[in-house]
């Protein structure tokens, strides 16, 4: 009886420290994304706890970032611990643009292409050209995360071509010319 309640003692109060550990994260089903990427996105660290509300966070944080279709994980014991296995569908990342519309006499076509996933580290590129009576074209380039750092950048490169004067129901819109 004694060598229960001193056992129900211990579990009780340091049953945290005596619970096994997370001893490996890995990711499975990866055929662009890279994993050095991705750990970034993962609040589970090799050595802490295996806590389930923190894994389905993690697991929830890895969906939103728009490259996978689905995204799962897998807890395995091994007797050092826990490994954390994380499997993953990658979509498609490179998407063509055709577009094209036009109302009276005004006929306009666009083509390009996006990659959602550039160099495997959600990095996003799109780029396009349209003919709208003169040629435009436009190259946008974000940069999610730096160097694995919350910080990033976004560069456009555009030019942008088009008719003027506009012209509305009969009438002819002129722009003053300012010195």
């Amino acid at each position: 009886m004694k060598r229960l309640v001193v056992g129900s003692f211990l579990f009780l109060f340091f049953g945290a420290s005596f619970a096994q550990r997370v001893v490996q994260i890995e990711f499975d089903g990866l055929k662009k994304t890279k994993p050095e990427y991705l750990y970034q996105f993962v609040d589970l660290q090799v050595g802490d706890a295996l806590d389930s509300a923190v894994l389905y966070a993690n697991k929830q944080r890895l969906a939103n970032l728009e490259m996978f279709s689905d995204v799962n994980f897998l807890v395995e014991r091994t007797n050092e611990g826990y490994r954390i296995t994380f499997a993953f569908t990658e979509l498609y990342t490179f998407l063509p643009i055709f577009s094209f519309g036009g109302i009276e006499e005004n006929f306009w076509v666009q083509v390009g292409a996006t990659e959602v996933n550039l160099g495997g580290r959600g990095n996003k590129l799109t780029t396009y050209y349209q003919y709208y009576d003169r040629s435009s074209f436009a190259a946008h380039l974000t940069l999610n995360r730096i160097k694995q750092r919350p910080w990033g950048a976004n560069f456009n490169l555009i030019k942008w071509s088009t008719l003027e004067p506009l012209f509305f129901a009969d009438e002819v819109v002129q722009y003053p010319i300012l010195p």
